[in-house]
Order: structure tokens, then C-alpha cells, then sequence
């Protein structure tokens, strides 16, 4: 579940910045930069990151 979690709040982050980006929220362009770069890393590396970490498997 913590893992998907992270998935789906890296999307929500993403909409955010693309939000940001058409105006739709009145915030300055920067906080859209990094929603985005924090989005796509909760979206594409802290399930990895998460799955490494819990995993039984000694891959260290």
C-alpha cells in the first residue's frame, strides 16, 4: 500500500505542476518546476527505492 501511496502522490504532484504551468493556480512558475521534479521522483524512483528496501532478497 506504501508503495502505491507513493505513486499516486507523485501523480497528484505532477497535476499540480501542470496546474501551475496553465495558470490555473496563481503560484509562480518555480513551485511548478519542483512539484514536477518531486512528483516524477515519488512517481519513478521511491517505489524502487521502497521495494528494495523491504524486499527479503539480500541485494545489498
Amino acid at each position: 500500500m506504501a508503495i502505491n501511496a507513493a505513486r499516486i502522490s507523485g501523480v497528484v504532484m505532477v497535476l499540480l505542476a501542470i496546474a501551475v504551468f496553465n495558470d490555473a493556480l496563481p503560484l509562480p512558475h518555480w513551485v511548478g518546476y519542483v512539484a514536477m521534479v518531486a512528483g516524477m521522483f515519488a512517481t519513478f524512483v521511491a517505489p524502487v527505492m521502497l521495494s528494495r528496501k523491504w524486499s527479503t532478497n539480500a541485494r545489498r
